[in-house]
């Protein structure tokens, strides 16, 4: 187990536990760089965690007409929730590597294929991103543009 060394702080942004008996992560600039045991544990608590939610969802989803993820294209969220291809086309991370191979990570709608529509999906970003100048704003979600489609969709009225 390495000695606290970042700042000497044991407990870092990064997340890593150095105090623990598992630790795999390294000093490297001055902050802790995950290793293959960190790096599990984030793949193996991310699954767990679309599973969970995929259960729960299918289990209500018969008493809904349609279940929403309204969402950002970067957020962890978007990640726990739409399956590898949107993963892959709006550059979320579909696998970490440990110990030299690639583990998978997965969403509520890999599990249970389309039991989400995600707001803004892959096509909605492009064309947003094409109205909005080819950028889209840090506050996606809050824009005009963003906050149409998500009422259009649902039916509602601002």
């Amino acid at each position: 187990m390495p000695s606290a060394s970042p700042q000497s702080d044991p407990l870092t942004i990064t997340g890593c536990d150095v105090l623990r008996a598992d630790n795999t992560a390294t000093a490297q600039d001055g902050r802790w760089r995950w290793g293959n045991n960190e790096r599990a544990a984030y793949v193996e608590v991310h699954n767990r965690l679309a599973t969970s939610m995929a259960k729960a969802l299918e289990r209500i989803a018969p008493s809904y007409d349609a279940i929403y993820a309204y969402v950002a294209p970067s957020l962890t969220h978007r990640a726990f929730i739409v399956d590898r291809e949107a993963r892959r086309a709006t550059g979320l991370e579909c696998s970490r590597r440990v110990s030299g191979r690639l583990e998978p990570l997965i969403g509520v709608n890999d599990i249970v294929p389309r039991l989400v529509e995600v707001i803004p999906n892959v096509e909605a970003l492009a064309r947003l991103r094409r109205r909005l100048g080819g950028r889209l704003p840090a506050k996606l979600l809050s824009s005009a543009p963003a906050l149409e489609l998500l009422t259009e969709k649902i039916g509602a009225t601002r």
